[in-house]
């Protein structure tokens, strides 16, 4: 598991003209090769992923992140999830893990899936999610396992385009959508694979917030999450998790079953042929450019 962390300046590590999140490193952050955590002033982690291009999710940097939570929510008050990238947030799962794929590492690939969403969906402290970019399928519902949405807009996109790929995603991954937005837009938009603009996503309920730029959504990111650290720890997280409970519980007590039912799926030859049409779509593309 790759979460070597030394303790670095900040600006040390961050692109020139890269203001993803600098103004969220108020104090000496900790590097890995795909995720930085830093703690904030105001006494929250602040994780931000950093792995070029899209901030996609291998199983690698699933593992880092998953070992960041648990840090995270052990030794502060709060967590905010955002990204070094200037316009992506996250663009969802690693394709790679799921074409042609070892049997051992897709089962736990999905399991670490799993993993991050119920660290995120139950965190003991408050979560915020500062969605900078594009936040789709897997940044999707990175950022619907958390308390509270701010993107910026109003171009950037975001949703569960998981069809549009040849897949579809689990019912823990749906509930959340569904939660947010209810039962009617979220069938629609799973079984379309709808891409919502930030302004879209703003007036359906799928975001929490809007803003104009990266600088401004910081600003609001702290302004929340001040008002969620007022707020009695232990109360918190027992209103959250009354309303939340049923699907962490589903979901947790039955993993294994889970990772067969996406195990079977994936490897139907149909999922294999669309998984394997899209890559090389993108190959097609890289080669253009």
């Amino acid at each position: 598991m790759r979460f070597l962390l030394k303790p670095q300046i900040m600006s040390s590590f961050v692109p020139k003209g890269n203001t993803a999140c600098r103004n969220f490193a108020t104090h000496p952050a900790r590097l890995s090769s795909t995720v930085l955590s830093t703690l904030h002033e105001n006494g929250y982690t602040v994780l931000i992923m950093n792995k070029k291009p899209v901030n996609t999710l291998s199983l690698e940097s699933l593992q880092v992140l998953d070992k960041a939570l648990d840090t995270a929510a052990s030794s502060s008050k709060g967590l905010v999830l955002t990204s070094t990238l200037p316009t992506i947030f996250s663009g969802g799962l690693e394709i790679t893990e799921m074409y042609n794929p070892d049997m051992a590492r897709l089962r736990e690939f999905w399991y670490t899936v799993q993993g991050v969403f119920l660290k995120l969906y139950g965190c003991q402290v408050p979560t915020v999610a500062c969605m900078n970019g594009h936040s789709l399928a897997g940044g999707c519902f990175l950022a619907l396992a958390c308390d509270y949405r701010v993107m910026v807009g109003p171009k950037y996109l975001v949703g569960l385009n998981e069809t549009q790929l040849g897949i579809a995603a689990p019912y823990w991954i749906q509930e959340p959508m569904t939660q947010a937005i209810g039962f009617r837009k979220s069938l629609l938009a799973l079984m379309l694979g709808t891409s919502f603009t930030a302004q879209e996503a703003l007036s359906i309920g799928l975001i929490d917030e809007m803003v104009a730029d990266t600088e401004e959504a910081h600003l609001k990111t702290d302004v929340i999450m001040k008002k969620f650290m007022k707020i009695p720890g232990f109360a918190f997280h027992a209103t959250k998790m009354q309303m939340r409970n049923d699907l962490y519980e589903r979901l947790n007590n039955n993993r294994e079953k889970d990772v067969d039912r996406f195990v079977e799926f994936i490897m139907k030859p149909e999922v294999q042929k669309q998984l394997g049409a899209y890559l090389e779509a993108l190959k097609n593309k890289a080669k253009k450019k």
